[in-house]
C-alpha cells in the first residue's frame, strides 16, 4: 500500500469550495424561482382565475339579457310599410353575447376541475423540490465545511513537513534534507515516511564487497 500522500495543489480544494458554493447560490434560487411561480399559479386557479372569469360570466349574462331585449323590442316595432322590419343586427348581437356567455362558463368549469387536481400536482411538486432543497440548505453547506477542514488539515501536513525539513538542515542532517527537497519538489509525504535521521546511503565503495 502506497504511504505518501502526494499533495501538490491545496488550492484545488479551495476552488472546488468554490464550485459547491456557486452551484448552491445557483439551485437555491432556481428552487426559490420555482416554488415562488407555482405558488404564483395556484394561487391564480384557486382565486385569481375563478374571480375573474365568474365577473365575465355576470357581464356576459347581462350582455345576453340586453341583447334579447333589444331583439324582442325590434320585432315588436312595426315596419312603417307595413312589413317586418329587421333583426339581422340584434340576432348577430345575440349570437355573439351568447358565445361570450358559453366561453365564460366553459372556463370556469375547467377552473373547477384543474383546482381539483392541482392541489395533487403542486403537492407532487413541492415533494419532488424536497430532496434538492435539502441539498442545498444541508448537503451542499456541509460539503464546503468538509472541503475547508481539509484544505486547514493538509496546509498544517505541509507545515510540519517544512519544519522537519528545516530542522534537518540546521542539524547538517543530508539523508533527512535530501528527503525533505524531494518532498518539496515532488510533494509531500506523511511524517513516517521519512527515513530515520541515522540512517545514510549504501557506500559504493562496499558494493561487490562479501563479508
Amino acid at each position: 500500500m502506497d504511504a505518501k500522500a502526494n499533495v501538490r495543489d491545496i488550492d484545488s480544494l479551495m476552488r472546488a469550495k468554490s464550485v459547491f458554493a456557486r452551484a448552491r447560490s445557483e439551485l437555491l434560487q432556481a428552487v426559490s424561482e420555482a416554488l415562488a411561480d407555482a405558488k404564483s399559479v395556484e394561487a391564480w386557479i384557486e382565486r385569481e382565475g375563478p374571480l375573474r372569469w365568474e365577473n365575465e360570466r355576470r357581464r356576459a349574462a347581462e350582455s345576453v339579457a340586453a341583447a334579447k331585449s333589444a331583439l324582442y323590442r325590434k320585432e315588436m316595432t312595426p315596419a312603417i310599410d307595413g312589413g317586418k322590419v329587421s333583426v339581422v343586427d340584434e340576432r348577430k348581437a345575440l349570437q355573439r353575447a351568447s358565445a361570450r356567455l358559453d366561453r365564460a362558463e366553459q372556463v370556469l368549469r375547467r377552473l373547477r376541475a384543474l383546482r381539483t387536481d392541482s392541489t395533487r400536482e403542486f403537492g407532487l411538486l413541492r415533494a419532488g423540490l424536497g430532496p434538492l432543497s435539502s441539498w442545498v440548505d444541508h448537503d451542499s453547506v456541509e460539503a464546503q465545511a468538509t472541503i475547508t477542514r481539509m484544505a486547514e488539515a493538509l496546509d498544517r501536513y505541509r507545515g510540519e513537513e517544512i519544519d522537519i525539513a528545516s530542522a534537518a538542515r540546521a542539524r547538517g542532517d543530508a539523508p533527512l534534507a535530501a528527503h525533505a527537497n524531494a518532498t518539496e519538489a515532488g510533494g509531500m509525504t506523511r511524517a513516517g515516511d521519512v527515513p530515520p535521521a541515522g540512517d545514510s546511503a549504501p557506500d559504493p565503495a562496499r558494493k561487490g564487497s562479501t563479508p
